[in-house]
């Protein structure tokens, strides 16, 4: 029953929500996209990874003597380069809502996780860029790196089904395994792709192309799910690609650039990245008796490099 002296705290208590609304999360790769080499690694910060060149047959002569030569070494070098910290606090006061703190400590800690793990995969999709910028970074003949051909509303430097069709080219030449090829777009290249759907009803029949169906209503890309397959790439979004002012490639300037990459999932060995966590972004409290308040914090580090220049690839296009 409703009184002067108790109305205000039971509307108080009517309206208010221990549901914590948070910001809406990126769409995150969630999938491993590096080869973690944290168990290889040596003391100090620095380990290095050999790899061997492929051997050739050569004629043989009889009577003649074998011709040997040496083995083809190439070393990487994997680097402990970054340190991260993160954390928050909450003083007595705030505790003093018992379901208020309560909640917001629940839901900062998922907000802490998701932030680690953000930054984590904007990290390694950033190792891209250790290619030579402003070159074509060719192996076999063939460009490694690009930058979109197409136009779209005016818009130059836009990815064509085109510049994915080269981009199968060079990793066939580079021999990379035609299983497990994916292609991370930013959404204005899914949607400049999505405009390649013809929906209309074929002029001589009557039979609609029913392979359409699903991608007329997610388009070619359903968040982090393949709803199309081009030239061999699967199709994905992602949020956390890498970003450039401008760049320059054969006489071509893209600006507002985005690095769409292509890469081989066929196992850890194929990836293009690797990485290693030093130390792991494990959560710590503390009371801070002089503030009144809990701090819980997280401090990690790690390295990434990249291990097979051969299976990675970049288109890159303007985002105006």
């Amino acid at each position: 029953m409703f009184t002067t002296s108790n109305s205000a705290p039971l509307i108080y208590q009517e309206m208010y929500s221990r549901t914590m609304q948070g910001v809406l999360v990126d769409w995150l790769v969630g999938m491993p996209i590096l080869n973690d080499r944290t168990s290889e690694f040596p003391h100090g910060d620095n380990l290095n990874i050999t790899q061997i060149g492929q051997r050739e047959v050569q004629d043989y002569t009889e009577n003649t003597a074998v011709e040997f030569s040496g083995i083809d070494l190439d070393r990487i070098n994997l680097n402990i380069t970054d340190f991260k910290q993160t954390g928050f606090y909450i003083t007595d006061t705030q505790k003093q809502d018992a379901a208020l703190w309560e909640s917001a400590w629940n839901q900062n800690m998922v907000e802490q996780s998701l932030a680690i793990e953000r930054q984590q995969e904007t990290a390694t999709f950033a190792i891209c860029n250790q290619q030579s910028l402003g070159s074509p970074n060719a192996i076999n003949g063939r460009a490694h790196r690009r930058i979109g051909t197409g136009t779209v509303g005016g818009n130059s430097n836009r990815m064509t089904i085109d510049d994915i069709r080269h981009m199968k080219l060079a990793f066939d030449e580079a021999r990379v395994p035609a299983e497990g090829r994916v292609l991370f777009v930013d959404s204005t290249v899914e949607f400049d792709l999505n405009d390649l759907i013809d929906i209309t009803k074929p002029a001589t029949g009557d039979l609609f192309n029913n392979n359409l169906d699903g991608m007329v209503n997610t388009g070619l890309g359903n968040r982090l799910n393949f709803s199309i397959n081009i030239h061999g790439f699967n199709i994905m979004i992602a949020h956390t690609l890498p970003r450039l002012a401008s760049e320059t490639i054969g006489g071509t300037t893209v600006t507002n650039a985005v690095c769409n990459i292509a890469m081989s999932m066929a196992s850890s060995d194929h990836l293009p990245f690797m990485g290693v966590m030093r130390q792991r972004p494990d959560a710590e409290h503390f009371r801070n008796v002089s503030l009144r308040r809990d701090e819980y914090s997280s401090v990690y580090r790690y390295g990434h490099a990249v291990q097979r220049f051969e299976t990675l690839g970049v288109i890159l296009t303007n985002r105006d």
